[in-house]
Formats: C-alpha cells, structure tokens, sequence
C-alpha cells in the first residue's frame, strides 16, 4: 500500500512545517515538515537563521515519507484499510521504523487483534506527554476511518535558541501546498 492524499495532509498537520532548523520538544533537530537527521540532510548541520523553501520542505517531506511506508509494508502480514495504514505510517513517521517494528500494535494486527486492541497500543507510545493530542488522532483514524485535520497546518518560525514559536505560526492549506 501507499499513503494516501488525505493521509500525507493528515501527517503534515500534525508536525507543522518550519522552514527553519529546530530543535523539537525533546531536542532533535528537525527542519521542514518533520524531517529529521534520520534522513538526509541533517538539519543540525544546516545553517541556523536561513531558511529553506516550502517546496524544498514539501520535497523533503515527501522524500521522507517513502522510508517508513515501506518497511510498514513489510511488516505487516495481515490487511488494512486506507486510513488504517495511514494512521500506522503517521506513527511510524514519529516513532522510527525501529519503534513500529517491536510495537505491540503491530503485534496485535498481525495477530488478528480487535481494532480496539489495536488503536490501545498505539495510545502506549504517549511519550513525551505533548504527543497525546496526535495519538488520539491516529488511534481515531485506525479505529474509525475518520481523518481530523481541516487540510491546514501551521507553518511557525523558531527563536534565537532554535525553539518553535508555536503562536506566531500562520496556518496554510496542505492540499495547495502539495499542488493538488
């Protein structure tokens, strides 16, 4: 399978975009729409005060996205849905490829487990607590279906010590951000 529209508007919406090296709430560089230096380039080795483009962001992000839906793929040996397979690549998005493939929601799908069961396991990795918001999120969308985003997501600058300035972010529409 391969995310969705909907499901790349959904992840976006959840990280943000910066176009900016930041530091997120437990110190990982990041730059973009969650880019990390898990993948290249490092934003920890970019420059601090200039900003990449928002296509170059968009780019990167979709880049990014690639390297966690396919070992996704090949770890789950069972079917899913759209928005089942959505929700679990935005997880694997923000917990590694690492994380997704010891999870006890994998677990649980692979062994027939009740959609429940599953959307509790994903609700686990509640840390650090700020994260809770989008678990919710992603245990909705895998159990329901139902996407929650508005097709916005903000776009916020960073401060003088590489911290996001969430309340003087602007929000903008993802679906035109992605050209569609």
């Amino acid at each position: 399978m391969e995310i969705s529209l909907q499901g790349i508007i959904e992840i976006i919406s959840y990280e943000g975009i910066c176009l900016y090296p930041y530091l997120d709430s437990v110190g990982v560089w990041t730059i973009g729409a969650g880019h990390t230096a898990s993948e290249s380039p490092d934003p920890a080795k970019m420059p601090k005060n200039v900003a990449i483009t928002m296509d170059y962001a968009i780019d990167l992000f979709k880049s990014d996205i690639k390297r966690y839906s396919d070992p996704l793929n090949n770890a789950l040996k069972v079917s899913v849905t759209q928005e089942q397979f959505d929700a679990l690549t935005s997880i694997t998005y923000n917990i590694g490829v690492g994380g997704m493939r010891k999870s006890t929601f994998i677990k649980r799908i692979n062994n027939g487990d009740s959609v429940s069961s599953v959307a509790n396991a994903i609700l686990m990795w509640n840390k650090p607590k700020e994260i809770m918001g989008r678990r919710g999120k992603e245990a909705r969308l895998y159990s329901t279906g139902q996407y929650s985003n508005n097709g916005k997501a903000l776009v916020f600058p960073v401060n003088d010590k590489s911290k996001p300035v969430y309340s003087k972010g602007k929000e903008v529409n993802v679906f035109e951000l992605l050209g569609e």
